[in-house]
């Protein structure tokens, strides 16, 4: 199951492994809605580190973006951090952020490693810079 719930930390972590396509991404992020311990200030650590998103295309970020913008309202202001050590999934997940930003409340930010990715989460920055 990719879908873990730090409840103590309120922290989701999802991690992705292998080949990883559009419709892995947004299965994940259903199944961390649908989790039974998802609080409404649950943020979300997305760990892409063993993982390949040479797959997907510009359509796809696109694709998950509006997927994903269906629920802002469920969380909203919730921050979320994707960590992409490799370059191609760090392109392509800041491609995603810079959708995001400008259509939704939720705050998503990518980062190289996960010390990064955790410190702002735990932090009251909204912005961190990647």
């Amino acid at each position: 199951m990719p879908v873990e719930i730090d409840k103590a930390r309120r922290l989701a972590r999802v991690t992705l492994r292998g080949q990883i396509h559009a419709d892995d991404i947004i299965k994940s992020f259903r199944e961390m809605l649908d989790h039974p311990d998802l609080t409404a200030d649950t943020n979300s650590l997305w760990d892409l580190s063993d993982g390949s998103l040479a797959q997907l295309s510009r359509q796809d970020v696109h694709d998950v973006e509006t997927y994903m913008r269906r629920f802002q309202d469920v969380r909203n202001g919730i921050k979320s951090a994707c960590v992409c050590p490799q370059d191609l999934n760090y392109g392509l997940a800041r491609m995603y952020e810079m959708l995001s930003e400008r259509v939704t409340t939720a705050q998503f930010r990518v980062f190289r490693n996960m010390a990064e990715a955790e410190a702002w989460l735990a932090s009251d920055d909204p912005k961190g810079c990647p």
